[in-house]
Formats: C-alpha cells, sequence, structure tokens
C-alpha cells in the first residue's frame, strides 16, 4: 500500500496482480472499465510499489512483483 503524494488517494497491490485505488477521504473504490493489472499471462503478488512525487498527484507509479518484474504506469485519470 502506498499514498499518493496528495495523500488523496491510496494506491493497494493485491496478492492476485490487481490494483485498487481507494479515495482516502471517502474510502471508496474507484471503479475502472478495466482493471489496473500488472500481468495479464499470470498472478504475481505485488511486493512493492512507489508513487512518484511530481507535483500533480503522482501521475506516474511503480510496481515490484514477485516474478521480480517492475511495472511502471501513467495513471490519465487525474
Amino acid at each position: 500500500m502506498v499514498f499518493t503524494p496528495d495523500g488523496d488517494e491510496l494506491l493497494i497491490g493485491q496478492s492476485n496482480g490487481v490494483i485498487q485505488v481507494m479515495d482516502a477521504n471517502t474510502g471508496m473504490y474507484k471503479k475502472y472499465s478495466q482493471p489496473l493489472k500488472i500481468s495479464e499471462n499470470s498472478n504475481p503478488t505485488i511486493l512493492s510499489m512507489i508513487v512518484a512525487n511530481d507535483g500533480i498527484g503522482g501521475k506516474y507509479f511503480a510496481t515490484m512483483d514477485s516474478n521480480q518484474c517492475v511495472c511502471l504506469f501513467k495513471r490519465d485519470y487525474l
């Protein structure tokens, strides 16, 4: 789990490779047309996440999984 730099959202890495985004103010999960997922072919556990402190709410974040794979995400919903 990691908060965005502005503290408005909590990114939660799941053991099945899915990333959930929770609004820290309301406690509600954000819904997407497609899930944020690190792999379509397997379900590695997300071990670590880091959010960029870019001054715009953490537009970029990266994950590392149990297969030692690093994924970079760009959040377009800001």
